[in-house]
Parts: C-alpha cells; structure tokens; sequence
C-alpha cells in the first residue's frame, strides 16, 4: 500500500509485535511456573515418604534416608528459589 487507503505494511507488523510481544512472555513464564511448581511437588511428595521411613530405619539405610532428606531440602530451596526468580 502506498499510504493513500490506510498505513503501511511496516507499521501495521510493528503494532502488532508490540501488542503480542508480552502476551506470548506471559504464556512462556505461565508455562514455566507450571513446570517448576509440578516439581516442587514431586520433591515435596518424595520428601514426606522419606520422613515416613526415617522412623523405621536404622543403621545404614537410616543414613541413607538422612542424606536424602538433606538433599531434598536443598532441592526445595533451588526450586523455591527458581519460582520466585521467574515471578519476579
């Protein structure tokens, strides 16, 4: 179009990069969270079974129940962590 019947091929691409532009970056860090908060999750569910068998433990497989409660912990923090970064 030459600009006689309505605006340019240019300005109309560019109106519309900018008005779509965030709502894609919603979906992507929406998709994200998703992500994030399934794992979290998981993590916890592996955690509360793990606190269930630290009862009835003992000797090796006590200290192995152990570290994988620490380890946890610390997966949580990283991924508590992840979802707080992405929010912000």
């Amino acid at each position: 179009m030459d600009g006689k019947f309505g605006p340019d091929l240019a300005s109309v691409i560019s109106v519309l990069q900018t008005a779509l532009a965030p709502a894609f970056l919603l979906v992507a860090v929406g998709s994200l969270l998703n992500v994030l908060t399934g794992r979290l999750a998981r993590i916890v569910d592996r955690s509360r079974d793990l606190q269930r068998q630290y009862a009835d433990t003992d000797g090796p497989a006590h200290e192995r129940v152990m570290r994988e409660l620490r380890i946890t912990k610390k997966r949580m923090r990283v991924v508590g962590s992840a979802i707080l970064l992405a929010v912000l």
